[in-house]
């Protein structure tokens, strides 16, 4: 629990408050328990971001609509709505014309089975631009080749595909999409073949933002009988494999596709390429020169066709397992002659007590312990049985196994064994029991709809599902898709709040009774095929994504649409954008509903805009669904959609006395908007009252509007939308002296399009008040036949005139709603925070471990509040602050030159030791020209934030400097972290997102500061060129401490060209013995950085003394490379001394920083504070600069410092560490280190 004076409203619940996913759930459950009726959270309000005010404007906005009043409708108690019967049918749907990503460069791998189709896949693929490899798979082969290559056909047995991913490594492939398509030829076979078994050990060692998996059942998903599904019927293994797999990898685009072989190769190909590529996201689809989609239909109830008699031999198969004995009773109670259990494990006290309770009514009841998946075993143990009882009439299927685990850390093993127990069991059964005549398979939600960690368990039942609409022999067959049962153990171990957060995002749990219900009636109506079991499930879930870029090149309009100066995207294109992509993903034309349209953040001109609907269509034909607009991974707009039907009423007439208009048009539109020509949609004012006014207003050629051709109308016109918030400006300027712009509306309905207008648009506004306004809006055509309504609209006023507004005498703004926290400094929440942390630290009995005054040089010692400690906290890597040639050089230095140039150097500050400095960093790093600024910081934050923009993009590490992050957030760019030292990670997101961007630059640091680990730069070098992206390396750490002569990390990696990296940054601060940074790399880079830098050009240069210091130490070390080296081989003996002793060190490599990891801060506080007292000097790192499990000690080690000190040293930490958890924790003397 979290005291209530502690939280605030913008604390983030992941990161700031730790909530993990269990946690989520409990809140859950604890809001619904103080909120009654409140329904469970939705999943997408939980993310990184999610602040408690999030959570509570959630709260606030669901149960004041659950209170808002209703007319003349009784309340009642909510019913749950009971289990249905469902039957899942192909339907045909078109394709959303959203924009093909484009995959420019990307690698893309194709598994292929030898086909025409699966060639003319590749061949596609590479006309979009990407570099294919190609691999065949073929059965035989004695080995596989250690590399593969692009652009060819590469073969490789299937024997050996666990390794294929690792060849995509050796040959330095970066697969960003993967299309299966390996499996196509696969058709049923004598013994069970598992293509699920070629297709794990790929999907689980590779990780593309693409996956998808081809089969060949005939283009209709399986889902009706025909020769191609009972030739491949196997190939549904994958199709329930990859559903599961993308529940596990949410965001990446994993699918299923389904095709007709005997289509044309290259329109099929062309489809796949279209399908793979476009917005819509369905994950399971099918082919055969028209486009399917699975939904549901609720089954029918018919007459009772079947009923179980004393002719009735009925083997269930799981029968000791708890469906099986579920289903056991249902059996026994309808009176067969006999009825076989059948379970793997041998009777036991437990299951003999079951048997006799089964057969106490008279049915013979016998269980047999064999295994399904063994023929021969399970024909030899059931022998005795079938020749008392007779033939098997009857078989329920109800054996399964589930090993859950997530698809990385899931075994092929394990795989084998779980789709054994369905997929091999059932074809045993069929074949040992030729004569059935009822056939009932259970299956489950896993296989329909796909689960994280049961990508196996997924597989074996849609294989089920799809044996069940081939039929066996003259058997019926039925396959009853059940969700997750209650009394199930699984179920029962499910937390509530997890539970309901579950039912919340449409599961459903059956009740005992329920389900065997459900499973009477499926047998009783003769039901065949597939019958799922759900309650109040959509016809079917629509997921799809648009990426629109409002460049002024594909926006021309947004040139006349700017606010000081900045173009930006007015909320009527939104508002088509959001209808537009709400109905390319319903697919259905005719009248349109948008709700609760909601600004939260601007759209700006250059903005990449992610559109993402999310949509449910019901079985009344209609679908209802949410958008949301996303800039930068932030929320800009969101809103609800619907292509329901609705009224719309006529315009209200505007009563009272006609006001005349204070201002014509052209003065209107001249000097108190910010509408160029382009946008002015008012064509003429009709009639104006206190309450509102009337006008035409113009509509919008899409050609002139939106010039890249992909869309051919509107959906919403946003000129017509825009027109009439002209209008209410209008009005607004006119009666209270403001120019407002809209934010959002509750409700837009469209029974017509808007047509070529122009259009009669009727504004009333009410509710203004000193910060918005709100009101409705009419729409009518040129016959006045009504078209729409905008209702519930909501604005700001905003000063976005062309002149200043004229002074109305009106009295100054209310001060006394300004809050103490907004102008006093002492109140300001995150100053109060410090002071909480600081005052929790003294009553704690802690002591300030910051700000210790140090007499004297830092060297391998220090005196600190007068006394001499072993110095672990300063950065005099090489010793030489304090060496005597640095000093004199100062000295001499401030003789000759005083103690400061005294002005910027592009005025008069330029000395010659200015350009010496520069050209020794410069040959010293191996780059053409250096430039020197005067602070490390300030020296990253004026280079990214100068030379990036909005354009751009950063990709850096997560663990670079702040002074990084403060230069992206200077310049505008958005900034991407990647999972620290993780290239392929980077590599991925660069394939994504690279053509988004005018220029990207990778940031990364040559040692890391935290960690004392370094960068792999060959690596980066690499992946910066492939994707034509700029390179940028802070060694502030690395710099005098790696390569020869301290010369960097360029010179650390051999064969690595430092003219490969754009951008070296160092610091002076640190082995350099002086204070300042720098810049090195290209004459084309220093000479811009020169003439245009902030930092560099409104600074004074570097100082004498400081520069003189510098150009000495780098003297020092050329003359003495042999002090780099006894840095390197100092920091090496503590990190291994340090490490035997148990002290986790991280992936430290041993050079100049060490960390020791203590992952507590309060301990990692009290550490310090012992060393100290034992004349130790060494700072922790603790939250919220490092993650509290992360809390460490950081050692600098010095060249200075000695073999015999550092050992000493790693004792006294081992020995003081283990006393402050004893005291802190309350861990014995013997606790772990």
């Amino acid at each position: 629990a979290f005291p209530k004076a502690s939280l605030r409203a913008e604390q983030r619940l992941v990161d700031e408050l730790g909530f993990d996913s269990l946690m989520v759930a409990d809140l859950g459950g604890a809001l619904q328990g103080a909120f009654p009726g409140l329904p469970a959270l939705p999943p997408k309000l939980f993310n990184l971001k999610t602040t408690v005010k999030d959570l509570a404007d959630h709260v606030v906005k669901v149960v004041t609509a659950q209170s808002a009043p209703t007319l003349d409708v009784p309340s009642a108690p909510a019913v749950r709505a009971p289990a249905t019967r469902y039957r899942v049918v192909p339907v045909e749907r078109r394709r959303g014309a959203f924009g093909v990503e484009e995959v420019q460069g990307q690698t893309w791998l194709v598994t292929e089975d030898g086909s025409e189709l699966t060639t003319e896949i590749s061949a596609n693929l590479a006309t979009h631009g990407a570099d294919v490899v190609r691999v065949r798979l073929v059965e035989g082969g004695v080995s596989a080749p250690a590399t593969l290559k692009r652009g060819t056909l590469n073969v490789w047995p299937t024997a050996f595909v666990e390794g294929l991913p690792e060849a995509l490594e050796r040959s330095g492939i970066q697969v960003h999409g993967f299309i299966h398509g390996a499996a196509l030829a696969l058709a049923d076979a004598a013994d069970f073949v598992n293509p699920v078994e070629v297709l794990h050990p790929l999907a689980a060692r590779m990780q593309p933002k693409y996956l998808v998996t081809l089969t060949a059942m005939g283009g209709r998903l399986g889902l009706e009988r025909g020769p191609n599904l009972a030739r491949n019927v196997l190939q549904a293994t994958l199709t329930g494999y990859t559903k599961a797999l993308a529940r596990e990898r949410v965001g990446d685009r994993i699918r299923t596709l389904d095709l007709d072989p005997s289509t044309s190769p290259v329109q099929t190909a062309a489809w796949v390429v279209d399908e793979v590529l476009g917005g819509d996201l369905a994950p399971e689809v099918g082919y055969d020169g028209r486009r399917w989609v699975p939904e549901l239909v609720p089954t029918p109830s018919g007459p009772t066709k079947r009923k179980l008699t004393r002719e009735d031999v009925v083997l269930i198969t799981g029968g000791a397992g708890e469906l099986g004995r579920l289903a056991a009773r249902w059996v026994v109670d309808q009176g067969p002659r006999a009825v076989i259990l059948v379970g793997r494990r041998a009777a036991t006290p437990e299951i003999d007590a079951l048997v006799a309770g089964l057969g106490a009514g008279g049915v013979a009841v016998e269980y047999v312990a064999a295994d399904v998946t063994d023929k021969e075993g399970f024909r030899s143990a059931l022998r005795p049985t079938l020749e008392r009882r007779g033939l098997v009439t009857v078989l329920l299927h109800a054996a399964g196994l589930i090993e859950d685990a997530q698809t990385p850390n899931k075994s092929l093993e394990s795989v084998r064994r779980v789709m054994a127990v369905k997929a091999k069991g059932l074809q045993v059964l069929l074949r040992t029991f030729p004569n059935l005549r009822d056939v009932v398979l259970f299956s489950s939600w896993a296989g329909r709809f796909g689960n994280a960690g049961q990508t196996d368990y997924a597989a074996a039942n849609e294989l089920l599902d799809r044996v069940a609409v081939i039929g066996a022999g003259a058997a019926r067959v039925v396959s009853i898709v059940f969700p997750p049962w209650s009394s199930t153990e699984m179920v029962r171990s499910i937390p509530a709040g997890v539970r309901a957060m579950m039912e919340g995002q449409g599961v459903t749990f059956l009740d005992d009774e329920e389900g065997l219900d459900t499973l009477a009636s499926a047998f009783a109506d003769g039901a065949q095929g597939i019958e799922l079991v759900g309650r109040d499930l959509p016809a079917r879930p629509i997921e799809a994504v648009h990426t629109e870029r409002f460049s002024l090149g594909r926006h021309p309009y947004l040139d006349d649409h700017r606010l000081k100066g900045r173009p930006v995207v007015p909320l009527a294109s939104v508002t088509d954008l959001v209808a537009w992509a709400f109905r390319e993903t319903a697919g259905r034309e005719g009248p349109l509903v948008v709700e609760d349209l909601e600004l939260t953040r601007g759209v700006m001109g250059e903005d990449v805009a992610r559109v993402e609907v999310s949509a449910r269509r019901g079985h009344d034909g209609f679908t209802r669904g949410e958008i949301e607009v996303r800039v930068d991974d932030a929320v800009a707009y969101r809103a609800r959609a619907s292509n329901t039907v609705e009224d719309v009423p006529a315009a209200p007439i505007l009563t009272g006395d006609a006001v005349a208009p204070a201002a014509d048009l052209d003065t209107f539109y001249r000097e108190q908007t910010f509408h160029g020509p382009q946008l002015r949609g008012v064509q003429r004012i009709l009639r104006m009252t206190a309450g509102g006014v009337e006008g035409l207003v113009r509509a919008a050629s899409i050609s002139s509007w939106l010039t890249d051709g992909h869309r051919q109308g509107w959906t919403v016109d946003p000129l017509v939308l825009d027109g009439s918030f002209q209008l209410a400006g209008y009005w607004l300027f006119q009666h209270h002296g403001k120019a407002g712009f809209p934010t959002g509306f509750d409700r837009l309905v469209l029974s017509l399009p808007f047509g070529a207008g122009p259009i009669r648009a009727t504004v009333t506004l009410r509710d203004v008040t000193d910060e918005g306004f709100a009101g409705d809006i009419h729409y009518a055509d040129e016959a006045g036949r009504p078209v729409g309504m905008l209702t519930g609209i909501r604005g700001r006023f905003a000063d976005v005139s062309a002149q200043p507004a004229k002074s109305n005498g009106a009295p100054a703004a209310n001060l006394e709603s300004v809050p103490d926290e907004a102008w006093q400094i002492d109140k300001f929440p995150e100053v109060e925070e410090l002071d909480q942390r600081l005052q929790m630290a003294e009553l704690v009995g802690l002591r300030n471990p910051y700000f210790h005054v140090h007499e004297g040089t830092a060297r391998d010692t220090s005196v600190v509040d007068g006394v001499e400690m072993l110095n672990f906290s300063s950065y005099n890597y090489l010793g030489f602050s304090g060496h005597p040639e640095v000093v004199a050089a100062a000295q001499e230095a401030i003789a000759r030159y005083g103690t400061s140039v005294s002005a910027s150097r592009v005025a008069s500050g330029e000395r010659p030791f200015h350009g010496a400095l520069e050209r020794g960093l410069a040959e010293h790093v191996g780059v053409e020209d250096a430039i020197v600024f005067t602070a490390g910081h300030a020296t990253n934050v004026t280079t990214v934030g100068h030379m990036m923009d909005r354009q751009d993009l950063v990709v850096h590490d997560s663990l670079i400097h702040d002074s990084i992050l403060q230069g992206i957030y200077l310049s505008g760019a958005t900034r991407r972290p990647f999972p620290h030292n993780d290239l392929e990670a980077l590599d991925r997101m660069l394939g994504q997102v690279r053509g988004n961007y005018r220029r990207v630059l990778i940031a990364a640091e040559g040692i890391y500061s935290m960690d004392g680990d370094i960068c792999d730069l060959p690596r980066l070098i690499e992946i910066k060129k492939r994707h034509k992206a700029l390179l940028m390396v802070d060694e502030a750490h690395s710099g005098g401490v790696l390569g020869h002569a301290g010369r960097g990390i360029a010179h650390h990696f051999p064969g690595v060209d430092p003219n490969d990296v754009d951008i070296w940054m160092g610091t002076l601060s640190k082995s350099f013995a002086s204070c300042g940074g720098y810049i090195a790399g290209s004459k084309a880079l220093v000479r811009y950085l020169k003439y245009t830098g902030p930092g560099f050009v409104y600074s004074a240069g570097i100082t004498p003394p400081n520069a003189a210091a510098a150009l000495k130490s780098l003297e020092l070390m050329h003359r003495h490379p042999e002090i780099v080296k006894q840095c390197r081989q100092r920091s090496l003996f503590f990190l291994e001394r340090a490490r035997a002793k148990g002290i986790d060190v991280g992936d430290a490599i041993g050079a100049a920083v060490v960390p020791a990891i203590i992952g507590n801060s309060l301990v990692c506080v009290k550490l310090s504070e012992n060393l100290a007292k034992r004349k130790i000097n060494v700072q922790p790192i603790v939250y919220p600069a490092v993650e509290d499990e992360k809390a460490r000690l950081r050692f600098f080690i010095s060249a200075t410092h000695t073999e015999a000190q550092l050992a000493h040293t790693v004792d006294v930490l081992v020995e003081e560490l283990a006393r402050v958890r004893a005291e802190t924790l309350g861990e014995g003397a013997g606790a772990r280190l």
